[in-house]
């Protein structure tokens, strides 16, 4: 393996759990609409970071299965938080959302205040150990395996919202990876914004009933899939494994 490939990852790992733990503190006091966006981006990461390590240590799944969890509660809250800075802008009153963002936030605080998340922020220490004791990571190999993992989710073809989700899902994983060892990701997040924006007006329609939503929604999505189709050009696994730089050569 590169060692390169292993410092970035062992940064990319120390940063997130650093951002995780440090936010899981501050949340102590009440969690921020800005908090609950970056610790959901930090368990997204870290779940990411363990299964590209599934193949070199043991135990992970349980701090993974913590994660998702929180990740559950987090995402919850944050819909909310978008839902209700756009309402202005389609006419919605926001009442209702505060009360609802309200409960989700101390569904939040109450998961992160936990036991069983004190115990999360341990093992993610003692992880890190683990890393930096480490010398040669199966890094590649695990990136080559996540990409077949989620290939069947890319590559369906999008015929409905659902694949649309799943393929959004599928791209916010491996460009995780590709972050987490030090790959550009630039095309990935401009599809992954576009369809971002999508769910949220398809969350701000669940919530309201807006029409207006509703019909940004669907714009949105076909105005996709053209970035889409340039971008699974790039990212086909014969591209990984035959470019010049490519991390599964």
């Amino acid at each position: 393996m590169n060692w390169s490939t292993q410092e970035q990852f062992t940064q990319f790992y120390d940063e997130e759990a650093q951002v995780f733990i440090d936010l899981q503190m501050e949340a102590e006091d009440g969690i921020r609409a800005q908090s609950t966006h970056r610790l959901r981006i930090a368990t997204r990461r870290l779940r990411v970071a363990l299964w590209l390590l599934k193949d070199d240590f043991n135990g992970l799944k349980k701090h993974s299965k913590r994660l998702k969890k929180i990740g559950h509660r987090l995402g919850a809250a944050r819909e909310l938080d978008v839902a209700i800075k756009d309402s202005t802008a389609y006419g919605i009153d926001e009442k209702k959302l505060r009360k609802k963002r309200k409960k989700a936030r101390r569904r939040v605080e109450k998961g992160l205040r936990s036991k069983k998340t004190r115990n999360l922020m341990k093992g993610l220490l003692r992880i890190e150990d683990r890393i930096l004791a480490s010398q040669d990571l199966h890094l590649e190999d695990a990136l080559d395996a996540l990409y077949l993992k989620l290939s069947p989710q890319l590559h369906h073809p999008l015929e409905s919202k659902e694949d649309f989700h799943q393929f959004r899902i599928a791209l916010k994983k491996l460009r995780y990876a590709f972050e987490a060892l030090g790959q550009p990701v630039e095309p990935m997040k401009v599809v992954q914004d576009m369809l971002g924006q999508a769910h949220d007006l398809e969350v701000l329609w669940q919530l309201s009933g807006s029409k207006r939503a509703h019909q940004d929604e669907a714009k949105m999505l076909e105005a996709v899939r053209v970035p889409i189709a340039r971008l699974l050009q790039s990212i086909s696994r014969e591209t990984l494994v035959t470019s010049e730089h490519s991390l599964l050569q």
